[in-house]
């Protein structure tokens, strides 16, 4: 089958254009026009995929556009900036821990970017194809589009979590009572874990809440116990000379007077305080 009987009709004719008739302007005879037969996503199309799916969504849809249009190079530029930004916009809301509040506006500020970026590329093109009889696309394809790109982006935070350990995920974990759990990892063992659980609970440190998580990694020589922590204790010298004793103890009784270290982390196992080993 030869390339021409494969090709999807971009166009139709209108009109009777006769066989022969061929001008040397390259303008149609009259009453001849040519109606593209593929269909165009709005400014507003693309607002709405941005809305369900973030920039990735919006940035799909002015990809399709593009590719429609025979512009498949800069498809491929349109597609791979809404991937780089939805993946800059979630990295900056893990690491710079943005409130709830302005994770809300970066979203509806992004929305009308993206239909402004829309009405950029894409408005003289839109005039142009609706006066030559072609037509709009359907408000399912953004809705679908944007719910695919919100798809993706959940995946790719997933796999982000995964692989960081950010808040605790996919870090192996001893449950020691329930809500009461020690993470472990970067040389830390099970055995450890254990053996620190078994004595958090023996002190009562677990007892003094319905839920609590600590963490034990090796730093360099250096054993590490995390307790995630209230904001106060980030600044209160009080909490800190306790947990520093807790240190002391888990020092002695776990890893037989090897220096330990605290860190008290916020509720992402981030450290925001991180306490030398008391010197001997």
């Amino acid at each position: 089958m030869s390339e021409s009987e494969n090709a999807i009709p971009a166009a139709k004719i209108v009109g009777d254009l006769p066989a022969l008739e061929v001008k040397g302007s390259g303008e149609l005879p009259a009453g001849v026009s040519v109606v593209p037969t593929y269909k165009l996503f709005t400014p507003n199309h693309v607002m709405a995929a941005t809305f369900f799916g973030g920039p990735l969504g919006g940035a799909a849809l002015l990809a399709l556009n593009e590719r429609r249009l025979g512009n498949a190079a800069r498809a491929r530029v349109l597609l791979a900036a809404g991937v780089g930004l939805t993946f800059a916009l979630i990295y900056a809301a893990l690491a710079f821990h943005l409130p709830a509040s302005l994770g809300g506006l970066i979203s509806i500020v992004n929305i009308f970017v993206m239909q402004a970026v829309a009405r950029a590329l894409h408005d003289k093109v839109l005039n142009a194809h609706l006066t030559a009889g072609g037509k709009f696309g359907s408000g399912w394809a953004p809705f679908g589009l944007g719910v695919a790109g919100l798809a993706i982006s959940l995946g790719g935070l997933f796999v982000f979590l995964l692989a960081t350990g950010y808040g605790g995920l996919g870090i192996p974990k001893l449950t020691i009572t329930p809500g009461h759990d020690v993470y472990y990892r970067d040389g830390a063992t099970e055995g450890q874990a254990r053996s620190l659980g078994k004595l958090l609970d023996t002190q009562g440190f677990f007892a003094q809440s319905t839920q609590a998580s600590v963490g034990l990694r090796q730093h360099g020589v250096v054993h590490v116990v995390e307790f995630v922590v209230q904001d106060r204790a980030f600044v209160d010298t009080g909490i800190q000379k306790v947990f520093r004793g807790i240190g002391d103890i888990v020092s002695h009784e776990v890893f037989d007077g090897e220096p330990v270290e605290v860190w008290l982390d916020d509720n992402h196992f981030e450290p925001k305080l991180k306490m030398a080993p008391t010197p001997r």
